[in-house]
């Protein structure tokens, strides 16, 4: 399976509901996307324990469908 980073695939970072990865739209937003994998995996490699992401990004539907809040932090990248 291809990975984002070090630690990181891309299946990670898919919205459970849609399989889609939300890709960075401007220099800021690519700027945190990236800057945040880097730490993510800063801290994988400082602890040497795997960091399971639980919850990223989410596609307005699937929000939409479990009940997430409309302006959910997770439809944003930054």
């Amino acid at each position: 399976m291809k990975r984002a980073s070090k630690y990181f695939t891309w299946r990670e970072l898919q919205c459970r509901g849609s399989g889609l990865v939300r890709m960075p739209r401007t220099a800021q937003e690519e700027a945190a996307f990236w800057g945040l994998l880097e730490i993510a995996d800063q801290i994988r490699s400082e602890f040497g324990h795997p960091v399971v992401c639980r919850s990223g990004h989410r596609g307005h539907l699937h929000n939409l469908k479990i009940g997430g809040a409309l302006r959910s932090m997770h439809l944003f990248l930054a």
